[in-house]
């Protein structure tokens, strides 16, 4: 959205002004666009002063002005330690200020990557012969991994659009809760009744394949 005229000059009045901190802080929260630099500027001049003169510059179009002469310098503000471009908490990682939605994203992204490697690999070990039950296990395996894909799909566009523009996913969409945990009335004996139905699914598909293949074999023969 394009500034109005007379917002666009209060920002170039305080760009070439002294920059009072608490003054631009007011104008970027009015103003600007990131919702998580609004949070993070307040009581951090040290260490935002530089960021918050950097964005108010970028909402009209105007160079990155210096610091003015008459601000104290501080130790904080030598360029090895200056505040990056980027949003500051994505670099943080885990730790820091990182909200905790983004950390939880960061956290399942790493975890399911991991697993859908290992499961690559588990696929590899299998022997390449098609008898029942190593197509079985790559079957099993190849879901596994869809699935997985299919989530880092979700997680990775959630962090997309935070690198982005500081837009946080909805937390409870994102991560529903579990059906014990929304449910409680499901007991064990149901859960282990639903796997042991799930088990001899597999079982039956299994024989079902070791049939068609005894079946090849004599009509081989």
């Amino acid at each position: 959205m394009a500034l109005q005229e007379s917002d666009r000059s209060q920002i170039i009045a305080w760009l070439d002004s002294e920059q009072d901190y608490l003054s631009g802080i007011g104008l970027y929260a009015r103003l600007g666009r990131n919702q998580i630099l609004k949070k993070v500027f307040p009581g951090k001049e040290a260490k935002y002063r530089r960021k918050l003169t950097y964005e108010l510059s970028k909402l009209v179009g105007k160079p990155l002005v210096s610091i003015p002469v008459s601000v104290p310098e501080s130790k904080e503000l030598k360029p090895s330690s200056l505040p990056p471009v980027v949003l500051p908490e994505v670099e943080t990682g885990l730790g820091g200020s990182l909200p905790k939605v983004m950390a939880r994203v960061i956290r399942e992204y790493g975890k399911l990557y991991t697993r859908r490697s290992m499961d690559h690999k588990a696929i590899k070990a299998i022997p390449p012969d098609n008898r029942p039950e190593n197509v079985l296990a790559r079957k099993k395996l190849l879901d596994q991994m869809a699935v997985a894909s299919l989530r880092m799909d979700e997680l990775f566009l959630a962090k997309s659009a935070f690198e982005k523009d500081g837009t946080l996913p909805d937390e409870v969409t994102l991560f529903p809760k579990r059906v014990r945990e929304v449910d409680p009335l499901i007991s064990r004996d149901e859960i282990q009744k639903q796997l042991a139905n799930t088990k001899k699914s597999l079982n039956k598909d299994l024989s079902l394949m070791r049939r068609l293949a005894l079946t090849d074999r004599m009509n081989t023969d």
